[in-house]
């Protein structure tokens, strides 16, 4: 009795799905059953990511950086130059902080090698879950006050990457040795955490 029970239940279920699929409200229904059937938690939301730091973004003249430029070799170190030089975002959407997040690919669901060739797809799936991608300058803003970063991190700008001489670059904030770094890297990481903006509720 209780197989035939579940076997009853479960064909009334695939005729409600198919009744569903073949409604009007057809594509909502089939965009929140794809969305179900993902590897990744279906139902992950900005909320699940706890504020990490929040940045103040104020303009900081070259002169005043407490920090290297580059990643110890000379192309680096002239890769980097040239992106801070044509930061002029910085400030980003009207506001004078942005609050951050630390996230992996694979808590976003991006089981590919990161966002190199799909960051189309990064950045859509990062606004699913309420993130947003990093302007430039929050590399800046962020380098200058993170004085406290652990030896050996390496954090990744969730930022639309940045071209030169035909290469993908993104700032990343680094302290490989002791030394506080703002350097940059092709987008191609998987594991290390990526900086992405945590939008603030608006007030009542």
């Amino acid at each position: 009795k209780t197989l035939e029970a579940l076997r009853r239940s479960r064909n009334g279920l695939l005729r409600d799905l198919a009744q569903k699929l073949a409604s009007p409200n057809k594509d909502e229904y089939l965009r929140i059953l794809q969305r179900a059937m993902r590897k990744e938690s279906p139902w992950i939301s900005a909320e699940d990511f706890p504020v990490w730091r929040t940045v103040t973004m104020k303009p900081i003249p070259p002169s005043l950086y407490r920090y290297s430029l580059g990643g110890g070799s000379d192309e680096d170190t002239r890769v980097t130059l040239e992106f801070v030089k044509s930061v002029t975002d910085r400030w980003c959407f009207g506001r004078t902080e942005l609050d951050l997040v630390r996230v992996s690919c694979r808590q976003l669901g991006i089981v590919r090698r990161g966002w190199k060739s799909d960051e189309e797809d990064f950045f859509v799936r990062a606004l699913q879950c309420g993130l947003y991608p990093c302007p430039g300058s929050t590399a800046l803003a962020l380098r200058d006050s993170y004085d406290d970063q652990p030896m050996g991190q390496w954090l990744y700008m969730g930022m639309h990457s940045m071209k030169f001489e035909g290469r993908s670059y993104v700032f990343v904030i680094a302290n490989p040795l002791g030394d506080l770094r703002l350097t940059v890297d092709s987008p191609t990481i998987s594991s290390s955490d990526i900086v992405m903006v945590k939008a603030r509720k608006e007030k009542p």
